[in-house]
């Protein structure tokens, strides 16, 4: 599958769109197709903490998944403010999640990863 967002960079409390691509090979029957945008921070020092935050999260209107098959999915990001520093004892890092939530069977996830910007003027 893939997946296509605008505007790119994502900005915090900004609508944005996106088109996804799901090519399954048999037809299956899912419980829902779930999106989401994820902000995992980290302290990369020996014990040090993690902890990710759902900035943006919707479903997709779709359970029976066969061949070939494009969705569109819209939304605007949490308008919070979302850690998107690196330094030498933390990062954070920030991806675009499709799950594919499937009855008694692991998910299947697809992940792209994105950036997140405070303002789009440039």
């Amino acid at each position: 599958g893939s997946i296509a967002l605008d505007p790119v960079p994502l900005c915090s409390g900004a609508p944005f769109s996106g088109t996804v691509t799901l090519r399954a090979g048999a037809s299956r029957r899912l419980q829902e197709i779930r999106a989401e945008v994820r902000v995992k921070i980290e302290a990369t020092v020996s014990g040090g903490l993690d902890e990710t935050i759902t900035a943006w999260s919707g479903s997709l209107p779709v359970t029976d998944l066969g061949g070939e098959r494009s969705l569109t999915l819209s939304g605007t990001l949490s308008g919070q403010a979302l850690p998107t520093i690196e330094l030498p004892h933390g990062r954070t890092s920030t991806t675009f999640h499709v799950i594919l939530a499937t009855a008694w069977a692991p998910d299947p996830h697809l992940v792209r990863d994105v950036a997140i910007a405070t303002t789009l003027e440039l």
